[in-house]
């Protein structure tokens, strides 16, 4: 039972008429009186006061804390009486006190105390007995301990937790599941081990996964209930009680909410899926097909029964607005910061067929370009693309200006992987600032280029990926002859993995490598088919391109091969902030034939990462391990916006 304090303000004095000449003295009386009234008060209070499990209104902080600030609340297990291994315990209790309104909220300022009451109180009492009692602690007690400060007007709170006994998984049986997938069904019961505790969430994930199992198989009615059976031993047999329903194939499709010209074109990105059978992946796929077709806001699928076996599959769609003015200034690879605007029409030509103008600029760098796509008939997943651009380059070593016209296919056959391929004609004139003769044989020519790029995207994120693997093979050449007065052959591979390691930590890795050759009597590559190092999303320990072969006066001037390489652990330290490890590796080699991974530098370094909806604002810092050092420094500073890789 909780002890109330007594408040010296409520205390009353005893009135007696005394004569005028005593009152002095009685004043003193009644002021002595009243110390060792409030000090008897204080002593008599103890530390602490205890409550009986659970009592309804504890603490009665209706009259006596209501409104008192709340300056500690601890939730812990009652070391008198514990139940069920300590861990596991220790992090159910974690995660209740994070919902508790009476521990308060945290933010950026820190711990906003919360103000007591006692229905808060008996709230958070029945919270934490619900949770215990769903994560397999049925019969958890809870015992309320209290300390206040009279003068500050501040309590301090502690709820000990006395869990009771510990509910076991004995069995998992299920009843329903159809022939063809009893020994996939059979498989998932090593998802409730025997013997371990009892979990309505975990039940929950467990009927999920058989509804999943099939539903990809074509039951899209399936319904699944849980029930946990008692036994003597005190322990559970949790039964799944599955209902299948029919099975399923997608018979027709349906289209509503387009204007008449873009129907066709969405019926072509649905009709792969009639007469398969009924899937939510296959489902998931169609509704990212429709979106990458840019023009769409809303897309919304669901199926109805129209036959024996049968579900019509219909679409809800809404357009975007089509016309898109933008403007963004950020970071664009190696370049500190990046300035671009362009206007579009998504559906200018009817038909999903589109225009853009738009340009961007750099310190080293600017361009501008007029785009125009449209889908390529009759495929899904393949769109086409037309753009004549001027591209300026403005770098130590030389100045560049690209004029090029170029048609470019891009097909997916799959959500996952992309081929693009690719031709155009370029007019190129190089202004070398090198005393190098290689650079200054560089005359104004044309360049006639193909192209191939195979890349895949397997992870679980665009932006920050925590798992999955990308990769990226390009092959690009001139070919001697025609509109080719520098014909050259050049090739790229690069991949990056992630792996999560444990909470909070995940490790990422990549590998870079290319190489070009010029073809013909030219024997020298223009400046933008060379390769570069050094920046923030290349080689961290040098600056922007000071990695590599450079002329006589110190100024980069790239090479014909490249290889990077890196490893990164990635710490998540709250939900906005984060920490990376990494070390990365890298040389670019003047000629190919150089190629010597002897010759690879090293750096390391960390930073911090500041997690956004736009992806990491990041600033690292790098410590050079090798080089030399009249060629570099020894500290390196970026700013990126993303990761490295």
């Amino acid at each position: 039972m909780c002890m109330k304090h007594r408040d010296p303000r409520s205390l009353t004095g005893i009135k007696i008429n005394m004569p005028a000449s005593c009152s002095g003295i009685l004043r003193s009386l009644r002021a002595i009186l009243l110390l060792c009234t409030i000090a008897f008060s204080l002593l008599a209070t103890p530390g602490h006061a205890q409550t009986e499990p659970n009592p309804p209104n504890v603490l009665d902080g209706e009259s006596r804390y209501a409104g008192w600030n709340v300056t500690d609340f601890t939730l812990a297990a009652d070391t008198l009486s514990t139940s069920g291994p300590d861990d596991e315990l220790s992090d159910l209790l974690s995660k209740i006190q994070k919902g508790l309104a009476l521990n308060g909220r945290f933010g950026i300022l820190g711990r906003k105390l919360p103000a007591f009451s006692g229905e808060l109180l008996d709230e958070d009492i029945r919270r934490s007995r619900l949770f215990l009692a769903r994560e397999g602690y049925p019969a958890s007690k809870v015992r309320t301990e209290i300390d206040p400060d009279l003068r500050e007007r501040t309590l301090e709170l502690a709820l000990w937790i006395t869990p009771g006994p510990r509910v076991c998984v004995e069995d998992v049986t299920m009843g329903g599941i159809p022939a063809p997938l009893q020994p996939a069904a059979d498989s998932l019961r090593a998802l409730e081990a025997q013997d371990d505790r009892y979990s309505d969430r975990r039940a929950l994930m467990t009927a999920s996964t058989i509804a999943n199992l099939l539903q990809e198989s074509g039951y899209a009615e399936v319904t699944i209930e849980s029930r946990p059976r008692r036994q003597p031993s005190g322990g559970v047999i949790l039964h799944f009680d599955v209902r299948p329903g029919d099975l399923y194939r997608i018979g027709s499709i349906a289209v509503d909410g387009l204007p008449p010209d873009l129907v066709p074109l969405a019926e072509m990105r649905l009709e792969p899926v009639i007469g398969e059978v009924y899937s939510p992946t296959h489902l998931d796929r169609v509704r990212a097909d429709l979106r990458d077709l840019e023009i769409l806001r809303m897309v919304q699928l669901r199926t109805e029964p129209v036959a024996e076996g049968e579900l019509e599959l219909r679409a809800h769609l809404t357009t975007r607005p089509y016309r898109v003015t933008s403007a963004s200034v950020g970071t664009w690879t190696d370049h500190t910061y990046r300035i671009k605007a362009s206007w579009k029409h998504r559906n200018l030509f009817r038909r999903s067929r589109g225009f853009s103008v738009g340009g961007a600029w750099s310190p080293n760098q600017w361009q501008v370009e007029t785009k125009a796509w449209w889908p390529s008939m009759p495929t899904p997943r393949a769109q086409s693309h037309l753009r004549v651009a001027h591209e300026a380059e403005r770098e130590d070593a030389y100045d560049a200006d690209h004029t090029r016209l170029g048609v470019a296919v891009t097909f997916k056959p799959d959500w996952f992987n992309q081929w693009m391929f690719e031709a155009g004609i370029s007019h190129v004139e190089v202004r070398s600032h090198s005393p190098d003769d290689e650079l200054r044989d560089l005359n104004p020519g044309e360049q006639l280029t193909l192209g191939i790029t195979r890349q895949g995207n397997h992870t679980d994120d665009l932006l920050d990926p925590a798992r999955g693997v990308r990769f990226r093979l390009r092959g690009v050449g001139s070919p001697p002859g025609f509109a080719s007065d520098y014909p050259f052959l050049s090739g790229e591979a690069g991949a990056s993995a992630y792996l999560p390691l444990v909470a909070g930590v995940m490790l990422a890795g990549r590998l870079d490598l290319g190489a070009a050759t010029p073809l013909g009597d030219k024997g020298a590559l223009l400046p933008r088919e060379r390769f570069f190092a050094g920046g923030n999303s290349s080689m961290r320990g040098y600056a922007r391109r000071r990695l590599g072969p450079r002329d006589s006066e110190d100024n980069p001037v790239g090479g014909e091969a490249r290889l990077l390489a890196g490893a990164e652990l990635r710490f998540r330290l709250t939900s906005w902030l984060g920490m990376p490890l990494f070390i990365d590796a890298g040389r670019v080699w003047g000629q190919h034939a150089d190629f010597d991974l002897v010759d690879l530098e090293w750096a390391c370094g960390s930073g911090i990462m500041i997690f956004t909806p736009v992806g990491p604002i990041r600033f690292d810092c790098a410590y050079n391990l090798t080089g030399q050092r009249a060629e570099r420094d020894d500290w390196a500073f970026h700013f990126s916006i993303g990761h490295a890789y």
